[in-house]
Formats: C-alpha cells, structure tokens, sequence
C-alpha cells in the first residue's frame, strides 16, 4: 500500500474540507440512543457498586481467616517446641535406662547363674548346714528373698524401658500431628493471603470499571436532549466513547476474520475484522460521525471513513455501492453503502476498522455483544 494509502487509513480528522455540505444529525434518533446507553450504564454502575460491596466482603473475611490461620500456626509451633523438649528429656532417660541396664546385666545374669548351680541341692545344704530351727528359717527366707530380688529387679527395669519407650514413641508422634498441623495451618494461610490478592485485583478491576462508567455517564449526560425551549438539534453529539461494548453492528454476518495489529505477517487487513455478509447487504455506521473518505482504496475496495471525534474513527470496506458523500454528517444506524462481490474463491464480506488515536483497536470490543 502507498504512503498516500497508509495515511488515508490512519482516518485523522483534519482531512475534513472546510465549506462542505452537511447533511444535519436526526437529533430525535441520537437523543434516544443516548438516554438507553444512560440507562445501560446506571445499570451497570448499580451491579459493579453490589460486586464492589461483595468484594469488600469477601476481602474482609479472608483476613480474618488469614489471621487465624496465622494464630494457629504459631499455637501448633509452640506446642511442637514444648513437645520436643520433652520428647528429648523422655529419650535421654531412656538411654540412661538402658545402660543402666546393661551395666546390671552381667551382676544379675552372675546371680541366676550361682543360684542355677547351687540348685535345689544347694539349697538342701544350705538348709541342712543350719544348726537350729531359726537359722533354718533364715536361711530359706535368704534363699527366697534372692530368687524374688532378682526376678522383681529384672521386671521394674523391663517395665522402667518399657514405659519410657512408649513415653518417647507417643511424643514423636505428637510432635509430629502438631508440626503437620502448623504445615496446614500455614497452607491455608497462604491460600488465604492468595485469594485476598485475587479478590484485590477483583476490586482493581471494578474501581476502574466504575471510573469508565462515570466517565461515559458524564459524557453521555452532556449530550442528553435539551428541554423543549431550546432550539431544535441543539444538543451535543454523543461521544463514541461512551459507546464501548454497546454499539449495533455494521452488518449482520458472522466474522470471518479476527483482528490482528502488532502480529507477524498480520498485513493491513489485520487491523480490523471482515463480517461475512451476501453482496448487495446494508451496511450502515456504527456511530454519529462526519464522513472522511469515501473512494476506492487499494486493497480494499471501495472504503468509507468515519470521523466520530474525540479521536475516534472508524473505516468500511469492501463496499460495492456508497449512498454518503465526503463530509456528509450521518447518525447511527444510516446506511451508508452495500456488500460488494467477492473476488473470485473468496467470501463476500464487510472489512471493518476502529481506530482510537491513530491506532487500531479491536473492533469487537466496541460492538454490542451478539
């Protein structure tokens, strides 16, 4: 495409000629979709001020959950320290038992052992070996007191390991349940730090969808139709602006092409969309605005361009027919031409653009929602 070409479809406003013949707005038409888009967007300033309050909400709980889970986490981690504490005092007097034990061992297995060879004959001789009938008692209460001795020793040192094992073994597994605890409980205060973050953005995004909204409302109000007394067609045009995501489509057809600026071999054509229609379909403006150009344009057939204001501008191509004229002022929903025939192996379609500034933006993003 030419220089020339670029710069027409760069649609800057100042290409207007001075003089021209307008034809005048139908300020019934503009004021009503005005006071619909009004009413639109008090709507939706009304559902984004109930989700804000939501939000908020949502905000507020979550911190109060975070801080409980952050509350619990440090009662699970002191009670794992105390735990612990006493976990190692219950070790150290299990291994103070056990060699304790095994210092005893070879004195008590030396006892069984004497006692083994002496006996019952042993005993026999120690009995016989009494003089009286006292001694003879002494000496059985001797041999008995050493068998019970030994055998209630070796029992309390068994049960002494015993139950400072089992004392240690169920402190390591409380310890365990609480660390596992202070893990989940820190989990879930960060899942709670994760959705405050996510509800924040949330409330990011409706701050300035209600900025948006109050900004289009304050526009769009300026523009509202004056009382009966003032002059007829007096009112402001209607900003294009305030039309985001609420304007009728150009035609009626699916898209057969998605926009594209910025990427990779996108071409000129990716700049906008094309909306498959038959040859012959209505095409009409999707806003108030002044007609810029209004000619063929090198690979886009006949072209019309829209000059809405305020920096926005919208182009139509592939037209076969135009019924608008250069600086011609047209309302929304005028037609301003018709489908042309496709190129041979290829669909008849509407090539449509919407700029902002001089740049490209996705059409679809401004059109109603279908």
């Amino acid at each position: 495409m030419t220089a020339a070409g670029l710069a027409v479809l760069g649609m800057l406003s100042s290409v207007r000629a001075e003089g021209a013949a307008q034809t005048a707005p139908r300020p019934e038409t503009v004021d009503r979709r005005v006071l619909t888009r009004i009413r639109a967007l008090e709507d939706e300033a009304d559902r984004i001020a109930a989700q804000a309050r939501g939000v908020v909400d949502a905000i507020h709980a979550l911190e109060v959950e975070r801080d409980q889970h952050q509350t619990a986490a440090a009662r699970a981690a002191a009670d794992a320290r105390a735990t612990d504490v006493e976990r190692a005092a219950a070790h150290e007097r299990l291994v103070r038992l056990r060699q304790a034990d095994a210092m005893d061992e070879p004195l008590i297995a030396a006892r069984l052992v004497s006692l083994y060879k002496q006996g019952r004959g042993g005993y026999a001789r120690l009995l016989l070996g009494a003089e009286t009938l006292q001694e003879m008692g002494r000496a059985a209460r001797t041999i008995s007191s050493l068998v019970q001795q030994n055998a209630e020793r070796l029992t309390a040192r068994l049960a002494d390991i015993a139950a400072a094992a089992e004392q240690e073994e169920a402190l390591t597994a409380r310890l365990a349940a609480l660390q596992a605890a202070e893990m989940a409980e820190l989990d879930a205060r960060t899942a709670a730090i994760a959705a405050i973050a996510d509800r924040e953005a949330a409330a990011a995004a409706l701050d300035q969808r209600r900025d948006a909204t109050a900004q289009m409302l304050g526009a769009l109000r300026g523009a509202e139709t004056p009382a009966p007394a003032a002059p007829a067609g007096s009112s402001q045009a209607a900003p294009f602006a305030a039309f985001k995501g609420a304007l009728d489509w150009p035609v009626v057809g699916p898209v057969a092409t998605r926009f594209a600026a910025g990427r990779r071999q996108a071409g000129a054509m990716g700049n906008g969309i094309t909306i498959s229609a038959p040859p012959g379909t209505p095409v009409v403006a999707v806003h108030a605005g002044v007609v810029t150009y209004a000619e063929p344009l090198a690979g886009f057939g006949t072209m019309v361009m829209l000059d809405h204001g305020g920096g926005f501008n919208s182009a139509y191509g592939l037209l076969r027919a135009i019924s608008i004229r250069r600086d011609q002022r047209v309302s929304a929903g005028d037609q301003i031409g018709t489908v042309a025939e496709a190129a041979p192996g290829t669909k008849s379609a509407l090539y449509f653009e919407v700029r902002a500034d001089g740049r490209p933006t996705d059409p679809i993003q401004w059109l109603r929602p279908r």
